[in-house]
């Protein structure tokens, strides 16, 4: 669905702040699951916890997280067949049903389950249906884009904040459960009114307010060979490019290293002599002994954990727009191939680090390596296709990326527990190093493409 209109600057100023807060509250709220496992959800019940054990609350988020992977193929055929406001309505709608299931005095185990796996299944929705109004910026669409979606890292930041409120002000879990979900659903009751009917395409023409498709973000040569895979109309002669094939393998690969790292981190932290971090560094007394091992004592570890979770969310929010913003000057392949060096980076780090500085620059790097990925993928899907298929093609995308993760993370987590590290990165390092060959291999045929069509 596309729609002609032109509107106010503040119109379209209030619509970004409206689904940016939806985002920040919804988008990506069961990723801040793993920031409360070992504090409020652990906790007993008669200190207002939830009174789960460390490895329910991780089985609990795996199965969450995993449904939230398959979940936007079918938010996503929502909004091609309807429009972004009915994915809108109903992603947060189930949201917000999840954080109410909470609500009870005497909650049992499947409704952890059932509560966690609503707001897994409605988040995506929630993103994936403000996508398009980053059309509302002629010639900026991927640096709005990337700023929108960034949002997203706040989110991860919710449930923390649940936890600090319960540590410092004694409030249940319930409780603070049963208010969100009153937020989110307000925010339905006044999305129905306020968000628009239709799908914002890109403009003809920055200086107007239509929405026919013209330039795609990125240099003239990508454009011009690029610029036919807007005439496939069906979905299914999308799917069959190869443009689609690689932008799934590069969102599979990048997304798997980001997303296992996330579950891995605090195995991570705990395990000192995985970094190398000398000793000299962190008082003895921060350390417990378990066989004959010392290993870093659980504050400790968790102060390491909440630096890593105020990197990646804050980086998040300051370095998403500048995905945007390189998409937007030199074009989708050369950021893509950008983000392998990110997290090529982040992989060296991690097998160099000696010291407490090293360990947080890698931390600052995973950030930027998962601030560019979402973007890179998003923004490709658009910059290629369009948004007729949209919906369908992004829910494909990142359900054979989540269905990758199921089968492989398995392997990976072997590796966690027989702490086999440096294989691990090493894993990592060669994995994105293939990516981006094939990324530059891919440009520079886009390169030689488009000589051809100008000498033509």
């Amino acid at each position: 669905m596309s729609h002609e209109r032109i509107i106010s600057d503040q119109k379209r100023l209030a619509l970004s702040a409206f689904v940016c807060f939806q985002n920040i509250i919804a988008g990506g709220l069961i990723y801040g699951w793993d920031g409360i496992s070992g504090t409020i959800l652990t906790a007993t019940v008669e200190n207002g916890g939830a009174g789960l054990s460390p490895s329910t609350a991780m089985n609990v988020f795996s199965v969450a997280s995993s449904l939230a992977c398959f979940s936007q193929l079918f938010l996503g055929f929502l909004q091609d067949r309807y429009s972004p406001k009915v994915c809108s309505l109903i992603s947060n709608t189930l949201v917000g049903f999840g954080c109410f299931v909470f609500f009870s005095k005497q909650i049992e185990m499947y409704m952890i389950y059932v509560g966690a796996a609503l707001i897994g299944i409605g988040g995506p929705g929630v993103q994936l249906s403000l996508i398009h109004l980053s059309n509302l910026y002629p010639g900026r669409e991927n640096t709005a884009l990337s700023f929108m979606t960034g949002t997203i890292n706040l989110s991860f930041l919710v449930f923390p904040l649940i936890a600090n409120l319960w540590r410092v002000h004694q409030v249940s879990f319930q409780v603070m459960f049963h208010l969100l979900g009153v937020l989110i659903l307000v925010m339905v009751v006044l999305s129905f009114f306020f968000l628009p009917d239709i799908t914002y395409e890109k403009v003809n023409n920055p200086s107007d307010g239509g929405n026919k498709e013209e330039n795609n973000g990125g240099s003239v040569d990508d454009n011009t060979a690029t610029d036919h895979l807007h005439t496939l109309k069906t979905c299914r002669e999308q799917l069959q490019t190869l443009k689609f094939t690689f932008l799934v393998v590069f969102f599979t690969v990048t997304s798997f290293f980001a997303n296992f790292y996330i579950g891995s981190i605090s195995i991570e932290v705990r395990n000192v002599f995985v970094f190398k971090i000398s000793l000299e560094m962190i008082p003895n007394s921060d350390f417990v002994k378990m066989g004959d091992t010392k290993i870093l004592a659980g504050k400790n570890t968790n102060n390491f954990v909440q630096y890593f979770a105020l990197i990646s969310s804050f980086s998040g929010i300051l370095f998403s727009p500048l995905a945007g913003y390189l998409l937007d000057i030199i074009g989708d392949h050369q950021t893509n191939m950008i983000t392998c060096v990110l997290g090529i980076s982040q992989a060296i780090l991690l097998l160099l680090a000696k010291s407490r500085g090293l360990l947080l620059t890698s931390f600052l790097f995973y950030s930027l390596f998962r601030s560019f990925l979402y973007p890179c993928f998003f923004s490709g899907l658009a910059i290629s296709f369009g948004f007729n298929h949209y919906g369908l093609l992004s829910g494909i995308g990142v359900a054979f990326s989540g269905a990758f993760f199921l089968s492989f993370a398995p392997l990976a987590s072997k590796l966690v527990i027989e702490k086999e590290w440096t294989c691990l990165y090493l894993l990592q390092f060669f994995s994105l190093a293939m990516v981006f060959f094939f990324e530059l291999k891919l440009f520079l045929n886009v390169k030689k493409e488009a000589k051809t069509y100008i000498l033509e």
